[in-house]
């Protein structure tokens, strides 16, 4: 992530505390709408930017919990590689997803 993206992360997550609203309600919101459009999309009346417009949604407002809990981006970076390597381990060995 650039320097301006986390600081524009900070700037939410400052805005998020001064507004009394969790960081945590914004992702739970963010994840139903993303859920939403895809199951639109599972009944073949999906919409690509909409997709893709709710799932940045959703990582925006990951990124600002993460900040809020002092995550650093290389933090976050490290436990995804780590999670997709178990994935992809576990698919290997035993063909679970």
């Amino acid at each position: 992530m650039d320097r301006e993206l986390l600081e524009l992360i900070g700037a939410v997550c400052a805005v998020d505390e001064s507004s009394g609203v969790p960081p945590s309600f914004y992702v739970m919101e963010e994840c139903a709408e993303l859920i939403k459009e895809i199951m639109k999309d599972q009944r073949g009346k999906g919409d690509r930017e909409k997709i893709v417009d709710e799932a940045c949604d959703v990582l925006t407002t990951v990124a600002v919990l993460l900040h809020k809990y002092g995550v650093t981006p290389q933090e976050a970076q490290d436990r995804m590689g780590f999670k997709c390597r178990r994935a992809v381990e576990r698919w290997e060995t035993s063909k679970e997803a």
